[in-house]
């Protein structure tokens, strides 16, 4: 094969024209789009289709303590898939990644 044939059907040159054709087709798809309409709707809070009358946002007491939990369960969970993933990587690599993660939930606040 010659030389360009194989350069430009490398994975890097299809993976960039793939990402220049789909901004070319978003941009060229905006313009043909409606402009969107604002509405004082679309400033109002909403959750799980109940409106403001049943739940007005005063009344709705969101404990920051649930979303602290939910990122530590998220980092251990990245963690332990990484880990076991990494079952043929160098040891040197694997300690470095558990040092840098543990490190990190250490500096998560505590408050």
């Amino acid at each position: 094969m010659a030389l360009w044939f194989e350069v430009a059907f490398s994975p890097p040159v299809i993976f960039i024209a793939i990402l220049i054709l789909s901004y070319v087709f978003f941009r060229f798809l905006k313009r043909l789009s409606p402009p969107p309409r604002r509405s004082e709707l679309s400033l109002e809070p909403y959750a799980c289709g109940e409106g403001t009358d049943r739940f007005p946002p005063e009344k709705i007491q969101l404990n920051v303590q649930l979303y602290r939990y939910a990122l530590y369960f998220t980092i251990f969970d990245v963690m332990a898939f990484i880990l076991l993933l990494s079952f043929n990587a160098n040891i040197i690599y694997v300690l470095i990644y558990l040092a840098v993660v543990l490190s990190a939930i250490t500096i998560l606040p505590r408050r």
